[in-house]
């Protein structure tokens, strides 16, 4: 992957093709549980976007932000930074589950 880019994809399949130790920073922006489908239009009303934010279980949501953050720590840096952004709909001592990475 070329250095200086920004790059749109499965956030796993595209960590797992940088090198180790090789990010300066990474923006996590995970799902948030919703369990919703959620839908945007541009202002012009000339474009519609759509995402689902439905899981089969809390633990398979878990389950995929544990494995980005493993792979986060895996590609950043000794200096490097993680910039995760959060929602408090889900907290972790709701869940019962610590996410270890």
């Amino acid at each position: 992957m070329e250095v200086n880019r920004i790059y749109k994809g499965n956030c796993i399949n595209k960590l797992t093709e940088l090198e180790s130790n090789s990010v300066d920073l990474v923006y996590f922006d995970p799902p948030f549980f919703t369990q919703k489908k959620h839908s945007l239009v541009t202002r012009d009303e000339s474009k519609k976007y759509e995402f689902s934010d439905s899981w089969d279980s809390l633990n398979d949501y878990l389950d995929l932000i544990e494995a980005c953050l493993i792979e986060c720590k895996r590609v950043l840096k000794e200096t490097g930074s993680v910039f995760p952004v959060s929602y408090t709909h889900l907290r972790a001592h709701e869940t019962g589950r610590n996410l270890v990475c």
